[in-house]
């Protein structure tokens, strides 16, 4: 092993990079600190030179990841948590991203429980507002879209059926507080085309 680090060391990379902790074989290995030049630092486990294991970043702009690594990348168990207190955990983050079940706690009140793909909201999931509205149903790419059920707090209406887009659309039944109930089309959030009221 001469000439490869072994062990406690200090590491300054050319490109302002500082590494602090255990090498094997020359390598990142065990228990360490990497800080960038740009100002994120991380603190934990490296193995073959790669953050692997358990670790917590914390970025420049003040958000922060607390969780597992897979070579190199946020894989696994973890939570998220942007500068403005927003926070996303789950059990399938993968390279950085929630891509299966995962939550979200705003720091404004919202929340939802469900299916990510990516990063973004897609399959099943519960999203409560900040207002106290609800929806339950299906997601693609962050919107509400498919078969779901959106609950109107302050007005104590609902609606259940298709949406596209975030927006009511396709068949559908609305059913108001005073007990009346449309059910028919809508077009973008709108009644439009064959329906009825009960």
């Amino acid at each position: 092993l001469r000439g490869k680090r072994q062990g406690m060391g200090l590491l300054k990379l050319s490109n302002g990079d500082v590494y602090r902790g255990e090498f094997f074989e020359g390598l990142f290995a065990g228990l360490g600190t990497y800080t960038f030049a740009c100002g994120d630092v991380y603190h934990g486990n490296f193995l073959k030179g790669k953050r692997h294991g358990k670790g917590v970043i914390r970025f420049a702009n003040g958000s922060s990841y607390k969780g597992d690594w897979v070579k190199g990348y946020r894989t696994g168990t973890g939570v998220f948590t942007d500068k403005k207190g927003n926070r996303w955990w789950g059990s399938t983050f993968f390279r950085g991203k929630l891509d299966g079940k995962g939550q979200f706690a705003g720091k404004e009140g919202e929340s939802y429980v469900g299916e990510y793909r990516m990063g973004e909201r897609d399959g099943l999931g519960t999203y409560v507002f900040a207002n106290g509205d609800e929806y339950e149903g299906g997601w693609k790419r962050d919107e509400m879209a498919g078969r779901g059920t959106y609950v109107f707090k302050a007005l104590r209406e609902r609606y259940t059926g298709q949406f596209l887009h975030r927006l009511r659309h396709g068949r559908g039944k609305y059913e108001f507080n005073d007990g009346a109930v449309y059910d028919g089309d809508f077009e973008y959030d709108r009644r439009h085309g064959k329906g009825k009221y009960v």
